[in-house]
Order: C-alpha cells, then sequence, then structure tokens
C-alpha cells in the first residue's frame, strides 16, 4: 500500500489556507477511483468584536458585591448592594426592664475579591427611601432605587477576605432606638418581616469613588440591634437581628468606559478589535461580551464542495496586562451563537477550557470546541452574520467582576481557528 501526501491549496477572498493532507485508498471503490484526503486548515479570518448587553439580572444576588476599581482598559467599575432586611418573629420588649445599647451591621467575607486587596476599602451604609420593587420578572444591574443622601454610616478598612472575617460597621443609635422603642410598645412594625418593610425599606452600601478592590460578602449579612436585659443580676447584653433571609436583594453593577477605546460601545453594537489595540474583552458584572465571526466560512464550501468539516478548535490566548494584584482570569468560558443584534439564537454545552502553562507561563490559553457552530454555518443556505458570545459562566457573569483580556488574530499571541476536514 503507498501512501500519497499532497498539498492543496484553497483560494477564498481574503483567507489563507495551509493543509497538510494525506490520501488514502481505503473506501475508493465507493468513490469510483478517487481517495479521501484529511486537511488542516489553520488561518480562516476571524473578526474579533466587544460587545455589552443592555442589562444583567442580579436581583437573585448569591452575594452582596461592593467595591470601585479603575482598570487599565476597560475604565471604572463600581458594584453597591441593595437589600432588605426583616425578621423571622415579632419582635417585643418589656419597656420597664430593657434598654438599648448599640447597633450594628455585619458584614462576612465570602471569599470573592478582585483587584488590590492591599489598597484600603471605603464605602458608606445608606438607607433605602423607595422600596425594592422587581421589574418584568427580576432585578437587574441597571435597576436605580434612591436612597438618602446622607450616610447612616461610613467605614474604611483593608480587606483580608480569604479569612472569611466579619466587618463590624457601628450604626446609629437613632436607629437602634427607635426599634427598641417600637419593640417595648408591642408595635405592628416590628410584628413581622412584611411590616417591617413597609416601615424600613432596606440599605444600600455604596463605594467610594477611590481606586480599590471589589469584595463579597455573603448573604448571611445581618443588622443587630443590642439592648440590655435588666431581668437578671448582673444585667446582661442581648441582641435583636434583622436579616435578609428571602428578602429583595441586588447588586448594582455599572462601568464607565468614557476614557477608554470603548467609549462609543453601547448595546447593540460592536466594538471591533482594530479599534482596542487587537484586543477583546470580557468582563463579568458589567456585560462586556466577546464576539467572533467567521465571515468567508461559506467561501470555502462554495469552490470547494467536496469538502466536510469534521472538527473545529478555537484557540484563544489572554493577553499580557499591567500584572495587576489579584486580577486572575476565569477558568472556563460559556459559548453562545447570537445572530447581527448580538441576540441569542442557541447556547452550547461545549466549554472554553483554560490550559494553563505552569511552567514558562508564556503558552497559557483556551481551547474552544466550536465545532457544532462551524457545522450550523455550514448548514445555512443564507449568508447572515451570526457569531460566538464568549463569556464566563452564567454565574460568575452575574455576580462578579472577572475580567479577561484577549488577544485577536492580529495580537501578540493571536487567536486562531483550525478546521478538520475530509477532502473525497
Amino acid at each position: 500500500m503507498k501512501v500519497l501526501v499532497q498539498c492543496m491549496y484553497l483560494l477564498t477572498p481574503l483567507i489563507l489556507v495551509s493543509c497538510n493532507d494525506t490520501s488514502s485508498p481505503i473506501g475508493s471503490d465507493f468513490f469510483q477511483g478517487s481517495a479521501i484526503n484529511m486537511t488542516t486548515i489553520d488561518t480562516l479570518t476571524i473578526q474579533t468584536s466587544t460587545i455589552v448587553f443592555d442589562s444583567l439580572v442580579t436581583g437573585d444576588a448569591t452575594r452582596l458585591l461592593v467595591g470601585y476599581h479603575v482598570d487599565e482598559d476597560l475604565g471604572t467599575i463600581s458594584s453597591s448592594a441593595y437589600f432588605q432586611i426583616g425578621m423571622l418573629n415579632a419582635f417585643t420588649l418589656d419597656k420597664l426592664s430593657t434598654t438599648f445599647s448599640r447597633a450594628e451591621l455585619r458584614l462576612i467575607h465570602d471569599g470573592y475579591s478582585n483587584y488590590d486587596t492591599t489598597a484600603r476599602m471605603s464605602f458608606g451604609v445608606y438607607q433605602l427611601k423607595q422600596q425594592l420593587e422587581v421589574h418584568l420578572d427580576n432585578i437587574y444591574n441597571t435597576s436605580k432605587f434612591r436612597y438618602a443622601p446622607t450616610p447612616m454610616a461610613t467605614f474604611s478598612y483593608k480587606p483580608k477576605p480569604n479569612k472569611r472575617d466579619t466587618v463590624y460597621i457601628p450604626m446609629p443609635d437613632a436607629f437602634g432606638q427607635d426599634i427598641i422603642r417600637l419593640a417595648q410598645s408591642s408595635a405592628i412594625q416590628v410584628s413581622s418581616t412584611f411590616s417591617f418593610l413597609d416601615y424600613f425599606y432596606g440599605l444600600a452600601i455604596v463605594p467610594d469613588a477611590i481606586d480599590g478592590p471589589v469584595i463579597g460578602y455573603s448573604t448571611t449579612a445581618e443588622v443587630r440591634v443590642y439592648y440590655i436585659d435588666n431581668t437578671v443580676t448582673p444585667s446582661v447584653e442581648k441582641f435583636f437581628s434583622l436579616t435578609l433571609d428571602d428578602n429583595l436583594r441586588y447588586n448594582k453593577i455599572s462601568g464607565n468606559r468614557s476614557l477608554t477605546d470603548l467609549r462609543d460601545l453601547k448595546p447593540g453594537s460592536n466594538s471591533s478589535s482594530e479599534k482596542t489595540d487587537h484586543k477583546g474583552y470580557i468582563q463579568s458584572g458589567a456585560g462586556l461580551a466577546l464576539r467572533i465571526e467567521v465571515p468567508y466560512l461559506r467561501s470555502i464550501l462554495i469552490e470547494h464542495a467536496g469538502l466536510t468539516v469534521v472538527s473545529a478548535e478555537l484557540q484563544i490566548s489572554p493577553s499580557r496586562d499591567g500584572n495587576g494584584q489579584n486580577v486572575g482570569i476565569p477558568i472556563t468560558l460559556t459559548l453562545q451563537r447570537a445572530n447581527y443584534k448580538n441576540d441569542y439564537v442557541s447556547s452550547y454545552s461545549q466549554q472554553g477550557l483554560l490550559v494553563e502553562d505552569y511552567y514558562l507561563e508564556r503558552d497559557t490559553h483556551y481551547n474552544v470546541d466550536v465545532t457544532t457552530f462551524i457545522s450550523q454555518q455550514i448548514a445555512l443556505e443564507e449568508e447572515n452574520k451570526n457569531a460566538l458570545i464568549l463569556t464566563t459562566e452564567n454565574t460568575t457573569f452575574r455576580s462578579t467582576v472577572d475580567r479577561l483580556y484577549v488577544d485577536d488574530q492580529f495580537g501578540e499571541r493571536p487567536m486562531k481557528l483550525t478546521l478538520t476536514c475530509l477532502v473525497y
């Protein structure tokens, strides 16, 4: 048996094709003497751009996300946490045997952080001036609710989020005294969470506009109102807890890109990587995603009718950045197919998997199986501008500010799409 090695050059508009063909006589009798060639195409044109979603659901927040940071490429990212607090049971006290002691908000680190945690974290705690309400079945990162102009409390510290520490923020005496007074008079406002929310709408934790980290706090946060029980000798300090439980909460996450190369980016539009130093971006929370098109794919099939795509793999490499502290990259990326308006058409179970170069730290990249997407595009007869949309995993995309810079096809570490094809 003789093995023939041949190279087929496919000429298509704006496409350069490299190939490595192996011809085999196996099954040639079924093709009237023809052979089956295996071809690899790895220099297809790829168009890369960044898009932004008009809103993300953050009303089912799995953490309270607070912080403000100035990103070198993406501008400022800010997250404030809004939440209601309530009670499990009615709160009543004997007026003659109890007195107010103090009140505090307790925030517990949940282990998440991004950007430099050696910098100070500063924020204000504000009283909401209107009820949190669900709009169109949820609350979004762009939802707006009013809060008082003056904070109930301010706080500044250097966080140690990996230790899962509890942060204690003193609350105003007037706030705690009022709740104790209501309890001592068995007022309806402290008889249930429903009644309490008519009296006190909730809290907003708003970061100061100072470059620092973004920190995650557990939804087990609570407000404790302490009082002195004089029915025993010596007197003891006790507390009443106001918790988040199943009450409404959401993170208001916003980005300001007005001083960046993405300043003209609007929902529904694309910002080509040609305008952003041959980089594309993903930023969780703020809704930035990566859009990838293969515009001349059908040209190959038109000129080479005997071509059958067996597999397709996209390799994406993170861009080098300013080596910011505590800025990790996502372990996986999710894939969606979208139309020219960036509306989702279908989703895929395949994920982009991170392959880390632990030794040299020069070849870290994502391998993305895009065979299904390429096959769907091939099956469509009409011309279209469908594309792959890449983001972080869904929960991460809505509850963090993780970001990723990637190089496009002409960047320092070029993006590459490799097709493995059969040619009859």
